[in-house]
């Protein structure tokens, strides 16, 4: 009986390992290549375009008609606010509870002042024709005479009026769709229009503001693109063939 045997020179045994090592690596280099490419236009982008809408960088980055009541001074006068972590700092005859988003972080606290006035306001560059989400979070501090708060635009009101439940501390969600039509930019305000701000009440807390638009999509040069179809998959398949 023959007997036939056959040993594997130890030279091509590394020269298979090196190829399938350089075939994984080009396969890893490609696919990081097409995730970097892509995930910059992914919708996971979009991003708040609020500046401290959650309150926790003070009074800071937004307009108001109302006076500001720095801590740790108290006030019971209509038209004033404060940034706090508990309402009863601001008034000591308002509700005790946390703020929306830790439930230990500020929020802004309203003693509403009517006519009108705006409580907060910014203005945000935006892109023509793009929709815009607008959110916001807000609850009555007090027992009696609830805020009736309105989102407007550019002056044009969006969604509907949130009128404040008897709740005391139970936060409420505002949202709406804007599209940015013809505008660059878009000046959000909140206004109260209770129509008894002499009675007392009208007090509110407001937090979590949020105006997310489009994902920022920063699309790669042409090249990028090229370096992907024309060099990174023929690489692969090329190498795949020599293996």
């Amino acid at each position: 009986m023959f007997s036939f045997s056959c040993a594997i020179s130890p030279s091509v045994r590394r020269s298979d390992t090196i190829k399938r090592v350089v075939v994984r690596n080009a396969v890893q280099a490609v696919a990081a290549l097409s995730i970097g490419i892509f995930s910059v236009l992914s919708p996971a982008n979009a991003q708040n375009l609020i500046t401290n809408g959650d309150f926790e960088g003070g009074n800071f980055a937004f307009d108001s008609d109302y006076l500001f009541v720095p801590s740790p001074n108290t006030s019971i006068t209509p038209g004033t606010f404060a940034i706090r972590t508990n309402p009863r700092s601001f008034n000591p005859l308002l509700a005790s509870f946390g703020d929306h988003t830790t439930g230990s972080g500020n929020m802004m606290l309203v003693d509403g002042g009517g006519s009108n006035r705006t409580i907060w306001s910014a203005t945000i560059n935006v892109v023509p024709n793009e929709d815009y989400s607008l959110t916001a979070f807000a609850a009555t501090t007090a027992s009696t005479n609830f805020p009736l708060l309105r989102f407007l635009i550019n002056n044009v009101q969006v969604g509907t009026d949130l009128s404040l439940s008897s709740a005391v501390g139970t936060w409420q969600q505002f949202s709406a769709i804007w599209n940015a039509g013809f505008n660059n930019t878009a000046t959000i305000r909140i206004v109260d229009t209770n129509a008894n701000p002499s009675i007392p009440g009208d007090d509110s807390a407001i937090d979590d503001l949020s105006f997310v638009g489009p994902a920022v999509s920063v699309a790669p040069e042409p090249g990028t693109f090229a370096l992907l179809s024309l060099v990174g998959l023929p690489l692969v398949a090329g190498l795949a063939r020599r293996k």
